[in-house]
């Protein structure tokens, strides 16, 4: 299969019109923030958010996003976690090999995020997105933000989740979430796996996507 995109997007565009029997950029005309939508499938489908990783490893993107996906206060309704784990098998092809389906409601916030309140989260994520652009305000604060991360984890504790800083050399000024794989799954988090088949789509299945050349800052 070859792609002129990335491919996690060739392998949510896939997902996407297993379910909804449209292109992902069709179907996310029809979501109320279109692109930008919390989740990458709607109602009236199941809620879904898709994902794709390499290793044990799973971003989850914007950290307050996926804190409020999981406080009962914003969130009531049930949700799928969908994470398809490839291997990269040369220089030129990736192949997904298995997908993991956890099964995510509410109840589980404490399971993720232990204790920490809402206003900690959103006040460290406050203080990534203050920090002036530039290499000398991230090499300043290359420690800081580890730092009062671990502030944070001493007071309330860690658990499933993670809190990751994206700061570089120029304007990146970001804090994501993530979780490892066989960290939830020891949990006990209701989940399915796949390694035949998924949504109609036989695995394992490969694609057309160079190793990545990441760029130093």
């Amino acid at each position: 299969m070859a792609a002129n995109q990335n491919h996690g997007e060739i392998w949510e565009d896939l997902v996407v019109q297993k379910i909804t029997g449209l292109p992902k950029k069709e179907y996310d005309k029809t979501k109320p923030n279109g692109y930008t939508s919390k989740w990458d499938i709607e109602k009236p489908h199941d809620l879904m958010s898709i994902k794709t990783t390499g290793g044990d490893g799973v971003g989850m993107g914007d950290i307050e996003r996926f804190y409020d996906s999981l406080d009962p206060a914003t969130q009531k309704d049930p949700w799928t976690l969908s994470v398809a784990v490839y291997e990269q098998i040369d220089d030129i092809y990736k192949e997904f090999q298995k997908v993991y389906e956890f099964n995510i409601d509410p109840t589980q916030h404490q399971a993720m995020f232990t204790n920490i309140p809402k206003h900690e989260i959103e006040k460290f994520a406050e203080y990534v997105r203050t920090i002036p652009e530039g290499k000398q305000a991230q090499m300043a604060n290359r420690k800081l933000w580890k730092q009062k991360r671990s502030a944070l984890f001493e007071q309330y504790g860690k658990k499933l989740a993670n809190i990751d800083a994206k700061i570089d050399s120029g304007t990146q000024r970001r804090t994501q979430s993530a979780i490892k794989i066989s960290e939830v799954v020891a949990a006990e988090i209701p989940h399915t796996i796949y390694n035949e088949t998924y949504k109609g789509i036989t695995l394992p299945l490969r694609i057309e996507s160079p190793k990545r050349k990441r760029n130093k800052s």
